[in-house]
């Protein structure tokens, strides 16, 4: 099953809402059947987030980079060149029109280079770390749309496999939350 995010939210008959995956009416090898009880798989994840923010301590830094350090230093070089460029292109050493393809091909590089950059909003966690991680999430203060914002931030998905288990027992193994680097 894909992420939560991919996934039909039905409510089977005296049961409550059910994720089930969004391939379940296709007639082909890709026809999925899994689903979970949403609830369950609700309760789970925030668990796991609570814990995670248990863990986790703030430092006050207002972005992290998932850059490996040679994609960075070839942001680096690319911006040295784009200022080289723009002083070749200043002193008449170079055409308009040649300006704008190199200056298009180095911005095209550096742009595909930086949407790789998580901008984390350290603010969203604030109080919500430490020791006090759980109370803090139950707090009436604590918004839908920031416990939303929170999980968004913390997880990139959920991914629920096929039971391996079946019965009355709840297959927790099967669930598989995918963090976000942090």
């Amino acid at each position: 099953m894909r992420a939560v995010r991919d996934a039909d939210v039905r409510q089977p008959q005296g049961t409550g809402p059910v994720y089930q995956c969004n391939r379940r009416g296709r007639n082909d090898e890709k026809k999925c059947t899994r689903s979970i009880m949403a609830q369950t798989l609700e309760d789970f994840v925030v668990d796991a987030a609570i814990e995670l923010l248990g863990k986790l301590r703030v430092d006050g830094r207002l972005a992290s980079s998932n850059l490996s350090e040679s994609v960075a230093e070839e942001l680096e070089g690319d911006q040295r060149q784009l200022d080289e460029l723009n002083q070749m292109w200043t002193a008449k050493e170079i055409s308009t029109a040649e300006y704008r393809k190199m200056r298009k091909e180095i911005t095209d590089r550096i742009a595909k280079a930086q949407r790789k950059v998580v901008v984390r909003p350290m603010v969203l966690l604030d109080g919500l770390t430490g020791e006090g991680a759980r109370t803090a999430w139950d707090t009436e203060d604590m918004t839908d749309e920031r416990r939303n914002a929170v999980l968004r931030f913390l997880f990139s998905g959920i991914v629920i496999d096929e039971p391996k288990k079946f019965g009355r027992y709840m297959d927790w193994d099967r669930i598989s939350v995918e963090q976000n680097p942090l």
